[in-house]
């Protein structure tokens, strides 16, 4: 495999990957963002995305969007395991990323599909579903950080940073107010709205609190991870939408952060350079946010090939 070559193997298991060719757009971004990260991930890139390319391309944009940023990222070489262990060093260690992919899931509790009859009515965005993803992507990766913890390779003064992406997910992309990642860290539900009866006009408006979510089982499945001091070995998420087809102008300006106000190794704000910043305070009955937008000359725009 030589570089350049990024979609050179075959047999492939992943369709999109086998015909990602006819999309000479996408195959190209895709290979510039394997140019650009190929040197701080693990071996063997092209053949893992062979059998599933949506998970190579959001380490791909991540460790593209951390290099971008000015930040120490360490090259395979230098990482403490050179392959294996968390995907992405930041310096010796400002921090570990563990990238993983928010599927859609299957049975009762799954995200159904994306309805694209024109002449359907409006129907409701699946919150309840599309929570129970996310949060079940954070716990899958929080039981690999303690595997990590048990094996030496994250130790306990290091801050672990989990980066989710939700490409996969049917209407995903549908956001919420807060943010659906920010809602399923620190418990918040729907916005509620008090009014006056006599002159109709709103006096209160608060978020209902919503500690879990509840599956079709009738089981529940907690959503504040950010308020349990068990989690505290997580220092942030990222969220993001990164794939052959979402493409931003800039690497990591459609990222979303969300500090972990609890963490044992917290992140300063403003770390991550570039997207929305979000965290609480007053004991996480405020919640924060801020954008962090650097100006820069068209020519790095990220996707533009």
């Amino acid at each position: 495999m030589v570089m350049g070559d990024f979609f050179g193997v075959s047999p492939a298991d992943d369709t999109l990957y086998h015909h990602m060719r006819a999309w000479r757009d996408a195959a190209a971004y895709v290979e510039r963002l394997w140019e650009l990260s190929e040197p701080y991930l693990d071996e063997g890139r092209p053949e893992a995305a062979a059998r599933a390319l949506q998970p190579v391309v959001w380490e791909m944009y991540l460790a593209a969007s951390f290099v971008d940023q000015g930040h120490d990222v360490k090259p395979r070489e230098g990482k403490r395991k050179r392959n294996g262990g968390p995907d992405i060093q930041i310096g010796d260690v400002t921090a570990w990323i563990e990238a993983v992919i928010a599927t859609a899931g299957v049975g009762r509790d799954a995200v159904p599909p994306l309805d694209t009859d024109p002449n359907s009515p409006m129907r409701k965005v699946p919150d309840r579903e599309l929570m129970l993803r996310i949060t079940n992507a954070i716990d899958e990766k929080w039981r690999k950080y303690r595997k990590y913890r048990e094996a030496g390779l994250v130790r306990e003064d290091e801050p672990f940073v989990i980066a989710i992406n939700g490409a996969e997910l049917p209407t995903g992309f549908v956001e919420s107010s807060p943010p659906r990642i920010a809602r399923a860290v620190f418990g918040i539900g729907s916005l509620v709205v008090s009014f006056d009866r006599e002159t109709l006009k709103a006096v209160d408006e608060h978020y209902a609190p919503m500690p879990d979510v509840e599956k079709m089982s009738g089981c529940t499945v907690p959503t504040k991870h950010f308020r349990d001091d068990q989690y505290k070995g997580i220092s942030a998420v990222i969220w993001g939408m990164a794939s052959p087809w979402r493409r931003p102008d800039f690497f990591g300006r459609d990222l979303m952060v969300v500090h972990n106000p609890f963490a044992a190794n917290p992140l300063p704000r403003g770390w991550f350079r570039e997207g929305v910043e979000f965290w609480a305070e007053n004991d996480v009955r405020e919640l924060h946010w801020k954008e962090h937008w650097r100006e820069r000359p068209a020519e790095t725009a990220a996707g533009n090939g």
